[in-house]
């Protein structure tokens, strides 16, 4: 169950889509961990998903909003990040950055949320909200929630005075690609 996994396990599944989530994140100016969080929560990083309201890939996308937000093709995980990434910058836009009916709204669609005023009564939703919001978290520790308005662009912490010393688990987040897996014997 990807919802028990720990940072290093998100991370590590997230390599693999480490270009794509960096590329967009940094293009629509959203935190790459939301990003990453949404995608353990929607998918568990399975290509290939397929919910049974029709949503597909990494991201969940259905067919509608695919199509909306310029997604040829859901199972592609480029596309579909692209897709995803677009549809969460438009919903923390429509929202002025709440996290909690921006999230929401992704998993039951902004009419929900509009209608309700926040999040929607779903039991589903709910825990969605709750699951994104500690993976994020999790993957961010040096991040606090005031309020309910968090802004989800990534701000460097500050370690220390000497800058890039923020040591090797924290720079392997945010470059995961640049250290090599040790194999035991």
């Amino acid at each position: 169950d990807c919802l028990k996994w720990n940072s290093i396990q998100i991370n590590e599944k997230a390599r693999r889509f480490s270009d794509s989530i960096i590329k967009y994140s940094r293009k629509h100016n959203i935190d790459s961990n939301l990003i990453k969080s949404i995608i353990t929560a929607e998918s568990c990083f399975k290509t290939r998903a397929l919910s049974s309201a029709g949503a597909q890939g990494l991201m969940q996308l259905i067919p509608a909003t695919a199509k909306r937000f310029g997604v040829k093709n859901s199972y592609d995980p480029k596309h579909n990040i692209r897709g995803g990434v677009r549809y969460l910058r438009f919903l923390l836009d429509r929202y002025k950055w709440d996290l909690n009916k921006a999230i929401a709204a992704y998993n039951a669609g902004e009419g929900k949320v509009d209608q309700y005023k926040g999040i929607p009564p779903f039991k589903e939703t709910r825990q969605y909200v709750k699951n994104v919001l500690r993976i994020y978290g999790m993957l961010n520790p040096h991040l606090t929630f005031n309020n309910r308005r968090v802004k989800a662009v990534y701000y460097p912490p500050n370690f220390g005075h000497k800058p890039g010393r923020h040591g090797w688990k924290y720079n392997r987040s945010l470059a995961p690609h640049l250290y090599k897996q040790g194999t035991a014997n």
